[in-house]
């Protein structure tokens, strides 16, 4: 079964999306920090990191900066509300995939990498 580890500070938004991704048969392991998300990496294996930019702990940035180095196998999706050119140009710069939150396809987007 396909993975993706969800990581938002936001828990509303991160569970409406996770429950989402889970009625289309994909297990969902949810995070709502840097810190956390990296101990779910420790314990178990994901296809793909859906992370929010900004949270209390750091930005979906440096996740990826850190996890890309151990698990480049790893899909990653920037998830944020701020579409400036700079954040969309932070993303492309790493060759991250960048979706805005208020995306109408948000969900499409997300089963379809995982799916890749």
């Amino acid at each position: 079964m396909k993975s993706i580890l969800l990581v938002d500070d936001d828990d509303l938004f991160r569970e409406l999306v996770a429950n989402l991704i889970k009625k289309q048969g994909i297990s969902v392991l949810e995070a709502d920090s840097v810190i956390s998300a990296k101990h779910s990496l420790e314990n178990q294996n994901v296809d793909v990191i859906c992370s929010d930019m900004n949270m209390r702990d750091g930005t979906g940035l440096e996740l990826y900066k850190q996890v890309h180095l151990k698990y480049p196998q790893i899909g990653f999706i920037l998830l944020t509300n701020d579409v400036r050119f700079s954040v969309r140009n932070q993303a492309a710069l790493y060759n991250i995939s960048f979706i805005s939150k208020t995306s109408n396809d948000l969900i499409d987007k997300i089963i379809e990498m995982i799916n890749a």
